[in-house]
C-alpha cells in the first residue's frame, strides 16, 4: 500500500519534517468500526481517542530506519465511540495495527467513516475482506436464533382439528373424480 506524506512545516520536507500517512482500512458493524492502519516500516505504535464533541481517532509511530518518516494519522470520526471499550492489536511488528472502536450506541450503520461529507481521503479504503452489509448482519444474528433443535418434539406443532395428518383413514381427497382414467 502507498502512504502519502505530509509536511509538517513549509521547509523542504526530509527525514525530521515530514510524515507519512498511513494506509486505513474500515468496516463496520452496529456496535463498532473494525479498522486496519497500516504503516510499513512502522514501529511503536500509539492510538489515543479523543470522546467528545468530535470523536478524533489519533495515530503515529516511528520508523524503523532513520531513513523513513514516522507516521501520523487523525480522523474526525463520523458518529460517537466508546473509548474505553475501544481495543487495539499490534500485528507485523508493528506495521499494522488492528483497531475495535465500539460504538457509543449500536444502531444502523454509518454512511461514511468521516465526519466530513464527500469523498474519503486516497488513504482511506472499504475493507471488503471484514465488510458485511447492514441486511447481511442482521440475518446473520437472525440466523443464529434459529435452531432447529427447538423442533425435536413435534407434537407441539399438531393441529388437534386435522385429525387425517396422522391416520390411515379415507380422505374426502382420495374419491374418485368423474371423467378422469385410472391410470
Amino acid at each position: 500500500m502507498s502512504s502519502s506524506r505530509t509536511p509538517l512545516s513549509d521547509s523542504p520536507p526530509g527525514p525530521t519534517t515530514s510524515m507519512r500517512v498511513p494506509s486505513v482500512k474500515w468496516a463496520q458493524r452496529r456496535d463498532r468500526l473494525l479498522l486496519t492502519i497500516e504503516a510499513p516500516q512502522g514501529v511503536s505504535p500509539t492510538l489515543s481517542l479523543q470522546e467528545g464533541t468530535d470523536n478524533t481517532l489519533v495515530y503515529s509511530c516511528t520508523a524503523s530506519s532513520e531513513d523513513s518518516s514516522s507516521y501520523a494519522l487523525s480522523l474526525e470520526l463520523f458518529g460517537s465511540i466508546n473509548a474505553s471499550e475501544t481495543r487495539m492489536q499490534i500485528q507485523k511488528s508493528g506495521a499494522m495495527l488492528v483497531v475495535i472502536a465500539m460504538k457509543l450506541t449500536a444502531g444502523p450503520h454509518w454512511p461514511r467513516l468521516l465526519k466530513a461529507p464527500g469523498k474519503a481521503p486516497a488513504h482511506i479504503k472499504v475493507d471488503f475482506d471484514k465488510f458485511i452489509d447492514e441486511d447481511e448482519e442482521e440475518e446473520l444474528a437472525n440466523a443464529k436464533d434459529f435452531d432447529l433443535g427447538d423442533m425435536d418434539n413435534l407434537s407441539l406443532y399438531d393441529d388437534p382439528y386435522d385429525k387425517d395428518i396422522h391416520t390411515d383413514s379415507e380422505d374426502s381427497d382420495d374419491e374418485d373424480v368423474p371423467g378422469l382414467d385410472k391410470a
